[in-house]
């Protein structure tokens, strides 16, 4: 198997799409901050990912989406589109910001996507649970 076959096959263990549901911090489960928010994370195989997340029921949002890459390991995603209509307040998240590069620990663990987010000397991991859409 090639390098790049072999970084395809584990891009694909992102692919879907995924619902922000608990954070762990110094070894606490702990629930999102905000019980309304919604925040989702969605990867295609052809490495497109979209970022985004409401409290109101998508009256209020932010959305980004951009280019990933997944080594098992780490999650490198550049952000190459933010919606025009995002709430105003959305410009001030790094996450929302044009252009921006990121590099992530980030796992799959028994079926939970996890990404660690430094915070200080600690890390953050927001872990997500994959969801199907009915249609």
């Amino acid at each position: 198997m090639t390098f790049a076959a072999l970084l395809l096959s584990l891009s694909s263990l992102l692919t879907g799409q995924w619902q922000f549901y608990k954070m762990i911090y110094e070894g606490q489960e702990l629930p999102p901050r905000d019980p309304r928010l919604l925040l989702r994370f969605d990867f295609k195989e052809s490495g497109a990912d979209r970022l985004y997340w409401t409290l109101d029921e998508g009256k209020t949002f932010c959305e980004r989406k951009g280019r990933f890459t997944y080594d098992g390991e780490i999650l490198e995603d550049e952000v190459t589109w933010v919606n025009p209509d995002n709430e105003p307040t959305c410009s001030s998240d790094p996450d929302m910001q044009p252009g921006r590069k990121t590099t992530s620990s980030a796992r799959v663990v028994e079926g939970d996507f996890r990404l660690e987010i430094p915070l200080g000397g600690e890390s953050l991991t927001y872990v997500w649970k994959r969801i199907e859409l009915v249609i």
